[in-house]
């Protein structure tokens, strides 16, 4: 009988039979489902415990005592205070599913428990209790099941093959959110000191909670959940809100939960989701700082990780278009000390280049620094191997000089940074490997990672620190170029006047002319600037000063640099007051009047920043006229 015709059934009883005593109202909080939206109510039963405190206090110990480590640090704080209140856990659910609780009574002694793998082991534990003969049918388990947190708790005794202690083998490392820091950490913690008596791990690494591009957790109540292989695979909008719509008749998503869903797809993803990949959703979620509270997805972000997959990929095919005009090429990837020496000071400073990136690289991996990592394989490959590296070798491949020297250099680097790459990149990493081996070395994931030692002959801070001016003076150039050539066609003639210890910069002038698209005239620095040119002066290396500059009659559209700094200024200004007036909190949270106003600052610097726009515009259009 349901439950509230038994109520009144149970009233109409008391009545007849004269034992009612009174009905009093009273108002209180009642849980409601909000699937069935049904009344949700207590009932008192019995439940299994597993007693913590013991071994909280040994978790308390190890950390004090360095054992037992859990980054970031202010973590580990607050597990520390975690622990100092624990309760003991509750292990039993009455729920249809997960692992049977094995305890076992007989019907006629339902206060007297015993534990057995199955119904025949504690048969034979009861009788040898009760002293009695008893049959299997008469021996009744416990129908509640595990805590689902107990059976997760269970991962490192199963991974060891438990219980044959033995062969246990420690979690190097255990890496998860730090939202179930409590629900699940400690509890394989104390779970694996109750049973063996041994930590199941050593070092504890807690990110971060993956939330949208306005910092809100993705939730289905908010309508901003995002599934990983719609990133993968990309969903248009149609198919975003067909799906939503089958959610919601299946009865996985509310009406509520549906309305809200349909205006996240419509106002974020109007386009729906572009395909990005399993390695740029990968290689996106490492790139953000674990260690903060929040991990943000952000499209933006995914598609710059897409173009670097896409940017590895053509920096191999880059090699193989010159390698197959080289018949003669023999790969030989050992670099010996009189080799080195007689290499092109571009391969010199790639090489160089790699170690400085494996450096880094090792230290990081090490910290558990996953951003920092990513950040090192971006800064390698787009601009030191890409950027500037390729750009320098492709010079002289096209003129066939030192090609042989190059094609083992690309050839090396690329393997060699195929490999650091592939714990973040491991499809289109794999798939490159292949290619450059023939698939004749096995898999990439089998192959032995580089260690740093093993290119310790590479490292030579003198070619470094003569690219960094050499790279700085190009940077310099192309900047004077754009500023004040505006709109000239032909390479402009530019002065440089270096400081007498940097003339070894001339030996590459001819490099630095062709990826500035400039002719260049070197001088010593020391006579002042006349009013007829125009000119910079900056800082290339130790204090020691560089100085461009042209004739202002050679020079072209001149737009001053100040209007340069200000537009960016306004346009940076202008996007965080936009994102803040759209954020969806503040849309729902803030009164009137402060949308209102902040609607108002928002228009009038679109309006200020449009302006200066024109005017910058008008200025050029009357010296083009002139």
């Amino acid at each position: 009988m349901p439950r509230y015709f038994a109520r009144d059934r149970v009233i109409k009883l008391l009545k007849d039979s004269g034992t009612l005593v009174d009905i009093t109202e009273y108002t209180g909080s009642l849980g409601v489902c909000s699937r069935t939206q049904d009344m949700i109510e207590p009932m008192i039963l019995q439940h299994w415990f597993f007693q913590t405190k013991e071994f909280s206090n040994k978790i308390v110990s190890c950390i004090k005592s360095g054992e037992f480590i859990v980054r970031p640090d202010n973590m580990q704080d607050v597990f520390l205070h975690q622990m100092s209140s624990v309760h003991d856990w509750c292990i039993s659910r009455q729920i249809k599913w997960g692992h049977a609780i094995p305890a076992y009574h007989h019907r006629d002694f339902p206060d007297i428990w015993i534990t057995a793998s199955n119904k025949s082991a504690a048969k034979t534990k009861l009788e040898e209790k009760l002293q009695i003969q008893t049959e299997e049918d008469e021996i009744l388990q416990d129908p509640d099941v595990l805590d689902t947190w107990f059976s997760s708790a269970l991962i490192p005794l199963a991974l060891s093959n438990w219980p044959d202690v033995d062969k246990f083998k420690e979690i190097s490392l255990m890496e998860t959110g730090h939202d179930i820091l409590l629900f699940w950490v400690w509890r394989m913690t104390i779970m694996t000191l109750a049973l063996i008596d041994k930590l199941p791990f050593r070092s504890v690494l807690l990110h971060g909670v993956v939330v949208d591009h306005y910092g809100r957790k993705m939730s289905k109540s908010k309508g901003n959940v995002i599934d990983p292989m719609h990133i993968i695979q990309g969903r248009g909008i149609n198919e975003l809100k067909l799906e939503a719509a089958e959610a919601k008749n299946s009865g996985e998503l509310e009406k509520s939960e549906y309305d809200l869903r349909l205006f996240a797809l419509e106002k974020e993803y109007p386009d729906g989701l572009p395909s990005c990949g399993a390695d740029a959703l990968r290689f996106s979620l490492l790139g953000q700082n674990i260690y903060d509270q929040d991990v943000t997805i952000s499209l933006a972000y995914l598609e710059n990780c897409k173009h670097l997959c896409n940017k590895l990929w053509q920096a191999m095919r880059l090699y193989y278009h010159y390698l197959e005009a080289e018949e003669s090429f023999r790969v030989d990837e050992v670099f010996t000390p009189e080799k080195l020496t007689k290499l092109p000071m571009i391969d010199r400073w790639i090489l160089t280049s790699l170690y400085d990136f494996m450096s880094s690289y090792e230290l990081n991996i090490r910290n558990c620094k996953f951003h920092l990592v990513t950040e090192a394989i971006r800064k390698f490959f787009y601009f030191k191997y890409c950027d500037t590296y390729l750009e320098f070798a492709k010079l002289e491949l096209k003129q066939k000089l030192n090609t042989q020297d190059h094609l083992q250099v690309m050839r090396y680097v690329l393997c060699t940074s195929v490999k650091l790459a592939h714990p973040f990149l491991p499809f289109v990493t794999e798939e490159m490997w292949g290619v450059l081996t023939e698939n004749k070395e096995g898999l990439l994931i089998e192959a032995k990672l580089p260690l740093l030692n093993d290119i310790a002959k590479f490292k030579h801070d003198t070619i470094s620190h003569q690219m960094e001016k050499i790279l700085k003076l190009i940077k310099q150039v192309r900047s004077f170029k754009t500023r004040y050539f505006q709109g000239v066609k032909e390479p402009p003639n530019i002065l440089v006047e270096i400081h007498k210890n940097d003339m070894d910069i001339v030996n590459v002038h001819s490099y630095i002319e062709n990826l500035s698209a400039t002719k260049l005239k070197f001088e010593i620095l020391g006579r002042r600037l006349t009013s007829d040119n125009i000119g910079i002066l900056f800082d290339i290396e130790g204090g020691r000063s560089c100085r461009i500059s042209c004739s202002r009659a050679d020079a072209g559209v001149v737009i001053p640099i100040m209007d340069e700094v200000r537009l960016g200024k306004l346009q940076t200004k202008l996007s965080k007051l936009k994102k803040q007036y759209e954020n969806p909190a503040f849309q729902q949270h803030a009164p009137e009047d402060a949308k209102e106003k902040l609607r108002r600052k928002v228009a009038y610097k679109y309006y200020f920043f449009r302006n200066s726009v024109v005017t910058i515009f008008l200025l050029y259009c009357i010296h083009r006229l002139n």
